[in-house]
């Protein structure tokens, strides 16, 4: 995705985003979020090496979420080529896990309606849901 000279280039970064599974972005916006990840690239590589080594991740955060007292809801996509669905099996028994069909990482953004609508304002329930 990077190129030669170290700079992402427009059209790898839509890749990327397709990749993901962010949904559609104009021209214009991808040029922006070109602009901003150029300017947080050093962090980005720094979390990068924090977090992650031999490209796995090496972050488990499951231990983390059964200690919570609050409900929990989990949003997977299952097209995710980051992060496997399957591991939903890791999660505690009470978070609620709602699986979005087809998107990817980034399901906030290929699914911004029914998202909010599994995480809006209000008590979750501890349930399991595979959505549209």
């Amino acid at each position: 995705m990077i190129s030669s000279a170290g700079y992402w280039r427009p059209a790898a970064l839509a890749r990327a985003r397709a990749l993901l599974g962010t949904g559609p972005l104009s021209a214009l916006a991808l040029a922006s979020e070109l602009d901003r990840l150029q300017a947080e690239r050093a962090g980005h590589a720094a979390l990068a090496g924090l977090s992650a080594r031999d490209g796995v991740q090496q972050i488990d955060i499951a231990g983390d979420l059964a200690r919570l007292t609050r409900p929990i809801a989990v949003l997977f996509g299952t097209g995710d080529r980051i992060l496997n669905w399957h591991d939903v099996a890791n999660l505690p028994p009470a978070a609620a896990i709602h699986l979005i069909r087809g998107a990817g990482h980034l399901p906030h953004l290929a699914a911004p309606d029914l998202v909010l609508s599994l995480v809006a304002d209000r008590p979750i329930p501890a349930r399991r849901s595979v959505c549209a």
